[in-house]
């Protein structure tokens, strides 16, 4: 997984939010960045482990298209998991939405 890529569509998101850039990084977030994170599980899981509550709280937007590409029961469990680590994430949600695509 190419966590250093990764990395850097996450800052371009949060800089989106926090400053209203422009749209060409919303593009990479929605396509390249779910592309990315669904390759690997494993790798996926210790880099959404690294990541602070405000990373995961816009990461929480793409579970659902990760999950579905993964389909496994373990992927979900680890998202509960996270979301007890980081519990003002709000990702709630969007882990029901992941829950409901496996």
């Amino acid at each position: 997984m190419d966590w250093s890529r990764s990395k850097e569509i996450l800052s371009n998101r949060i800089e989106i939010a926090d400053h209203g850039a422009g749209m060409s990084p919303l593009d990479e977030w929605w396509e390249e960045m779910p592309q990315i994170l669904s390759k690997d599980q494993s790798e996926t899981e210790k880099f959404l482990e690294e990541r602070s509550t405000k990373e995961l709280y816009f990461l929480s937007e793409l579970f659902e298209d990760i999950a579905y590409r993964f389909k496994t029961d373990s992927f979900i469990w680890f998202l509960k998991e996270l979301h007890l680590k980081h519990p003002d994430a709000e990702m709630e949600e969007q882990i029901k939405e992941a829950e409901e695509v496996i």
